[in-house]
C-alpha cells in the first residue's frame, strides 16, 4: 500500500509540475507597470527655482530647465490657506528659463513647481519662501466677483490703487482720501484681476484678487 501511495505522488507530480511546491507566503514581485511607475523619472533638470518680491507689487518667479524632453508644463503652486493651490499652468515650450508673476501677495509666500510629463507622470521643485508686508487695518472689495462695479473698502485713508490684469497691465488706477472708493468698471471685460491698494503714508501694499462675471 506505501508503495502505491508514493506510485501515485510521483504520477501527480508529472502531470502538475506547477503545483508540486505550495506556499502561503504572498507575492512580493511587482508587475511589468509597477516597475515602470516606480522606477520612471521625469526627463528634465531644474537647474535653479528662485523668486523675487518686486517694489512690494507682485512676486516674481524664475525657474531654469535642461534637457527639457517630453514635459507637458510646469504647475506654479502656491500654499494658500494651508493648501497647495494651483495658481498656473506654463506651457514646456522647450525654453531654457520660465517665469510667473503672482499678484496676490501675502505676509508670506511659498511657492512650488509641479512639473508633469506627457504621460501625466510628475514630480515637484524645491520650495521658495517670500515675505511681504501688509496693511494692519482691514481692507476689503466687496462683491467680489462683482459685474458693474466694485467698492474698496479700507480703514487707511489717503491710498491710491492700481488694477492689473494677468499678464499685469496697468488697467486702471487713482486714490482716495475715504474710507470707501465705489469704482464703475463697465470698461472691463469678465474675468480675473488684481487690485493693489498702496497705503500712502507707509508705502505698504497689499493686492487682492478679484473677478468680474456676466451677473
Amino acid at each position: 500500500m506505501k508503495n502505491l501511495i508514493t506510485c501515485c505522488i510521483c504520477m501527480l507530480a508529472m502531470l502538475f509540475p506547477g503545483k508540486a511546491h505550495l506556499t502561503n507566503s504572498p507575492s512580493t514581485e511587482s508587475t511589468p507597470q509597477e516597475n515602470i511607475l516606480h522606477n520612471q523619472e521625469l526627463p528634465v533638470t531644474i537647474l535653479e527655482f528662485r523668486g523675487k518680491l518686486v517694489f512690494g507689487q507682485h512676486v516674481r518667479l524664475n525657474w531654469a530647465v535642461r534637457d527639457e524632453i517630453d514635459v507637458d508644463y510646469y504647475e506654479v503652486q502656491k500654499i494658500v490657506q494651508g493648501i497647495w493651490t494651483p495658481l498656473d499652468r506654463i506651457p514646456a515650450t522647450g525654453q531654457d528659463e520660465y517665469n510667473y508673476k503672482d499678484f496676490n501677495i501675502a505676509p508670506r509666500n511659498v511657492y512650488r513647481l509641479k512639473v508633469v510629463d506627457l504621460d501625466e507622470s510628475f514630480e515637484y521643485s524645491d520650495l521658495v519662501r517670500i515675505k511681504s508686508r501688509r496693511f494692519n487695518a482691514p481692507l476689503t472689495v466687496f462683491p467680489n466677483p462683482f459685474t458693474e462695479s466694485f467698492k474698496i473698502i479700507n480703514e487707511n485713508q489717503d491710498y491710491s490703487f492700481q488694477l492689473f490684469d494677468r499678464m499685469g497691465n496697468i488697467l486702471m488706477e487713482g486714490g482716495s482720501d475715504q474710507s470707501e472708493l465705489e469704482q464703475s468698471s463697465s470698461q472691463l471685460e469678465k474675468g480675473v484681476y488684481f487690485l493693489q491698494v498702496i497705503d500712502k503714508k507707509t508705502q505698504i501694499r497689499k493686492t487682492i484678487k478679484i473677478k468680474k462675471t456676466d451677473r
